[in-house]
């Protein structure tokens, strides 16, 4: 979606610089193109709208067509609208500083739930010097736990799994394996909203396990479903 975007932004950006004129029609062109390419990329409808809209209002409040470089200043305010659209600020890990951080990672079947764990556990073991355990709670998929412990050793990470099992139980032992820990990571199954056992099951877990983070790992072509 995000390399679609670029491509599609990028040949905006080169037709608006192309022009000799900078005018209300072309401007008004543009916004449909950047539209369109919001809604090929399944962005909703209402949040296009209203990123449209921003652009355009803000462009007429600069009164961008008496500027020296009308081009370059629109493009700076589009681009400008586009990271306040997009977040422009990098959010951090929230650590638990008076105890151990638990981070439970959840998202739909298919998401890259287990590699993520093992890269962010990696990640925290090299950047922050933290000593993570992974518990293994993806009791859904036959080769998850394999999977996990297999990357575990990989990094050189502590895997906590238990086969033939409930996940409460898992949770549960795995929270309290955690004695020489100061981040535990929970790999869950995947799970679609429409699921309501499986949505269940995951309340559950975050109530028993009471997370500092809750991630949610989405492919890039998840589109709307993610919210």
């Amino acid at each position: 979606m995000f390399e679609q975007l670029n491509s599609r932004f990028a040949q905006i950006i080169k037709n608006i610089k192309g022009q000799g004129k900078i005018t209300e029609q072309n401007i008004s062109d543009t916004l449909r193109d950047v539209r369109r390419a919001l809604l090929e990329a399944d962005v909703n409808f209402q949040v296009a709208k209203s990123f449209i809209n921003r652009v355009k209002d803000k462009a007429s409040g600069e009164n961008v067509f008496n500027t020296v470089s009308p081009g370059q200043q629109f493009i700076q305010i589009l681009m400008n609208e586009l990271t306040a659209f997009l977040g422009s600020e990098n959010d951090s890990i929230r650590f638990n500083s008076s105890g151990k951080t638990i981070i439970l990672l959840a998202g739909l079947q298919g998401s890259g739930k287990t590699t993520t764990t093992a890269k962010l556990a990696c990640f925290l073991k090299k950047r922050w010097q933290k000593t993570p355990l992974l518990i293994a709670a993806d009791l859904q998929r036959p080769a998850a736990i394999d999977q996990l412990e297999v990357l575990g050793k990989q990094i050189q990470i502590p895997v906590f799994a238990q086969h033939n099992t409930d996940i409460e139980t898992v949770i549960k032992n795995g929270l309290a394996h955690s004695i020489d820990s100061d981040v535990v990571i929970i790999d869950t199954a995947g799970r679609l909203h429409v699921d309501e056992p499986l949505m269940t099951e995951l309340k559950r877990v975050a109530t028993i396990a009471n997370p500092d983070e809750i991630l949610y790992v989405a492919d890039g072509m998840t589109g709307q479903d993610a919210v």
